[in-house]
């Protein structure tokens, strides 16, 4: 998929007011309408991790570190030493579900009855050297004490499909997607107050979006389709438009 173009809101907005019959947006403000194309833009973030980016940090003494806002999941996570990541000098680090680190720098990684994580009991038992952990709280990143011979991190996350606080754009492949699920989700509130107006055009923006009882027919799945087309070339191009050509962290 080549030459990979973006739409504005403005044009979801004026496509998905259209089909609700509130194009002077007096049911509902524009606030409303880019409250819905983020929510849609998040959902194909999370389903697919279509929008991939890249966060580095130095370690702090605390071994607690700040993560950066939009992060829907981790994909890939190294430590290393030097000016750059390489695979010659990254070492992966493994997540512990039970392990809290304060940023006073107190510690415990908890195995409660019927949490034990045997992986790390074992490892730590024989206290091997290849044991770099991590876990994740209120937007933390806690690392193991034996993450500190390294200076900094290497973070692959996904994104949420936009920067929090900025409008967001659409890559041209999610455009009937995006408005389709804003016209969806606009219909649903307006037949929640009139559901003999507006029930037959909910149906059908249902088939539209969701193919009506076979997801392979609508615009959703075919948006998931089209993401699994991009090459890894174009995937990281347009994850720097999405991020505004600024990754958090760089």
């Amino acid at each position: 998929m080549l030459g990979i173009q973006f739409t504005t809101p403005d044009d979801v907005i004026a496509k998905a007011t259209s089909l609700v019959d509130d194009e002077e947006m007096r049911f509902r403000s524009r606030g409303f309408y880019l409250s819905v194309i983020r929510e849609g833009l998040k959902e194909l973030a999370f389903d697919t991790m279509f929008d991939t980016r890249v966060f580095t940090a130095a370690i702090p003494q605390s071994l607690v570190i700040t993560l950066p806002e939009g992060l829907a999941g981790i994909k890939q996570l190294y430590l290393y030493n030097g000016s750059t990541c390489s695979l010659e000098n990254a070492q992966n680090v493994y997540w512990h579900r039970n392990m809290v680190r304060h940023n006073s720098g107190n510690y415990f990684a908890n195995n409660r009855e019927g949490m034990e994580d045997r992986i790390m009991e074992t490892s730590m038992k024989h206290q091997d050297p290849w044991l770099y952990y991590f876990n994740v709280q209120n937007g933390k990143l806690m690392l193991s004490s034996s993450c500190a011979a390294f200076e900094s991190i290497y973070l692959e996350y996904s994104g949420l499909g936009s920067d929090i606080g900025q409008e967001p754009i659409i890559p041209d492949y999610l455009e009937q997607a995006i408005t389709d699920y804003v016209v969806y989700n606009t219909l649903a509130v307006r037949m929640a107050k009139d559901p003999g107006r507006w029930a037959g055009l909910y149906s059908a923006a249902d088939q539209r979006l969701n193919g009506g009882g076979r997801p392979q027919m609508g615009s959703w799945h075919a948006a998931k389709v089209r993401i699994n087309s991009i090459d890894p070339k174009q995937r990281n191009d347009m994850s720097k438009y999405l991020s505004r050509f600024g990754y958090p962290g760089r």
